[in-house]
């Protein structure tokens, strides 16, 4: 008898069984029917060939950094088996060459070249004026000490809140390391971002010079003065005669004016808008790269990884009791029949999972209305102990969504609360702004979720002594429609408030009544809305989790 890869006993009538069941169970490991030899691994690899794939993974970390942005999944799946000790000593010498080359940019661009040296000399002596020569007091070795400390707590906090995102069926530690390792490997892939965002925004610099610089030589030229108006006329004869040709020039100089400012507009029309609007397009390109970066780091925390924790043994779905040496068709402990019990009935997906035959549209909402509304249904149907990937799909179009609403809702804001129309006075402006909050807004949202699914994961499976936060992240993911919702309530409320604030008297007359500041006031109500919103996610959440805490699938 033989032990599978995923835990279930394949029988055979000569051979007996060398793994158990349970949590003590051993995993991957065969025994030929006919051989007694000793058993090895299934999937172990010859020597030469692991030293192999070691070196070629040990290129592709080199050239990580890069390949990340291009191929995350594919990078981050080869990198999956690397050991947490191996991925943090890259962490540290990829710090290590980043803090270096800072300094030897910071050395070179802060005008050293100007005092007779060349970078080299001056990355040296700014090197040694840090390290080699300066000795450091105990207050600067603790504030050093401080700050590498909190960096490195950040990137453990950072580890946390993606943990849900990768989970499968495993120890909550190994959860952990995989997020972590991801984190590691992910950390030098924002700076190559920063280095193509500097060459973007040098282009811009580049372009906006170059499109001063050629419009000089840009027709029409101006009309010369004629040599008459230099002069000072005496009688009244050259009086008139001066008056007659200055009107003429005036009328000249007028069109000439005219003709200037016609073809710097045509110039102006005809260059790029990033050049047009530098500014403007420098802070988009900004929060367009870190939604770039947040949607690359996901990708690598995501990467399929084979469930790694012995299967547990059969309990029941409603009560948790083990159900392993069953002999009634019912659980002893709850009454429940054994196909209930077991979950055979349940776990059959949510909606979205079938949206092939239902349709996406009709897929969408009929998930996002269940998790709303009936969140154990949900859990009933989500499948815990085997989750699927779908889900992510259905959280990439609603944060779409809610990116929508974001800037639909800022449009309605502004229209609602601004005199006149605010799009024709700086409309560039605008739809930076836009583009930006509606940005800014959905990586919150994102954020929010990925944290409520870590805080409900941890305190269910507290309680049941399991990984759940495979199912709490499933579930969070199908309420990500919740998001959605969020951000028109949001706007509404936001609205209300700002036009209160600046033409109403609820918050005036709250002002004498409590002796607080009305914008104090407008701040607090604002945030004690959202705070309720979130409340409402987590109930939600809880209730979903909680029915899928003893899943068997």
């Amino acid at each position: 008898m033989s032990a599978t890869s995923d835990g279930h006993d394949a029988s055979s009538p000569t051979t007996p069984s060398i793994g158990a069941v349970g949590d003590g169970g051993t995993e991957g490991a065969r025994i030929s029917p006919v051989s007694h030899d000793v058993p090895v691994a299934e999937g172990a690899a010859a020597p030469g060939k692991a030293h192999k794939a070691h070196k070629l993974n040990f290129f592709i970390l080199l050239l990580s950094p890069v390949t990340l942005l291009a191929a995350p999944r594919w990078t981050a799946s080869r990198l999956a088996g690397e050991r947490l000790g191996w991925m943090y000593a890259w962490h540290v010498f990829m710090s290590g060459l980043i803090f270096l080359a800072s300094i030897f940019f910071t050395s070179t661009f802060d005008g050293n070249w100007n005092r007779g040296t060349g970078p080299w000399q001056a990355f040296n002596r700014e090197l040694e004026g840090l390290i080699l020569v300066r000795s450091l007091s105990a207050g600067e070795i603790g504030f050093i000490t401080l700050v590498l400390g909190g960096w490195e707590l950040g990137l453990i906090i950072a580890a946390l809140v993606i943990m849900p995102w990768g989970a499968v069926r495993e120890r909550l530690a190994s959860s952990f390391r995989h997020a972590l390792r991801t984190i590691y490997l992910f950390l030098p892939a924002p700076v190559v971002l920063l280095v193509l965002l500097g060459l973007l925004g040098y282009w811009i610099d580049a372009a906006v010079a170059a499109r001063n610089f050629e419009f000089k030589g840009v027709p029409p030229k101006a009309p010369p003065m004629p040599a008459s108006l230099l002069g000072t006329p005496g009688t009244e004869a050259e009086w008139a005669e001066f008056k007659t040709k200055a009107d003429v020039y005036q009328r000249e100089m007028q069109e000439y004016y005219a003709a200037h400012q016609a073809a710097w507009e045509a110039h102006y029309a005809s260059l790029p808008l990033p050049v047009r609007y530098p500014d403007e397009a420098r802070v988009t390109l900004v929060f367009l790269a870190i939604a770039f970066g947040v949607r690359t780091l996901l990708a690598c925390a995501g990467v399929a990884r084979p469930p790694s924790a012995p299967p547990r043994a059969p309990t029941c779905e409603f009560c948790g009791y083990n159900l392993t040496h069953l002999v009634e068709p019912r659980c002893p402990e709850c009454g429940e029949s054994a196909e209930r019990a077991l979950g055979e009935c349940f776990h059959a997906g949510s909606p979205w999972e079938h949206r092939e035959a239902r349709g996406c549209v009709a897929a969408y909402l009929d998930t996002a209305i269940l998790a709303l509304t009936a969140p154990r249904k949900l859990g009933r149907q989500v499948r815990g102990a085997s989750p699927s990937s779908q889900w992510r799909s259905f959280v990439g179009v609603s944060l779409l969504l809610t990116f929508v609403a974001t800037v639909m809702g800022f449009i309605f804001a502004i229209l609602v609360g601004a005199d006149g129309d605010p799009f024709r006075e700086a409309c560039p402006e605008m739809v930076a702004a836009l583009i930006c909050f509606g940005i800014g807004c959905t990586l919150v949202g994102l954020a929010e979720s990925l944290v409520a699914a870590l805080l409900i994961g941890l305190l269910a499976g507290w309680q049941t002594r399991r990984n759940l936060l495979p199912a709490s992240m499933q579930i969070a993911g199908y309420q990500s429609g919740y998001l959605v919702l969020w951000a028109v309530a949001g706007a509404l409320w936001s609205t209300v408030i700002v036009r209160d604030l600046d033409r109403g008297s609820f918050f005036q007359t709250a002002t004498h009544s409590l002796g607080q500041d009305r914008f104090v006031l407008g701040m607090l109500t604002w945030w004690f809305l959202n705070l309720i919103v979130v409340l409402v996610q987590l109930t939600l959440l809880w209730r979903g989790t909680r029915v899928a805490q003893h899943a068997n699938r």
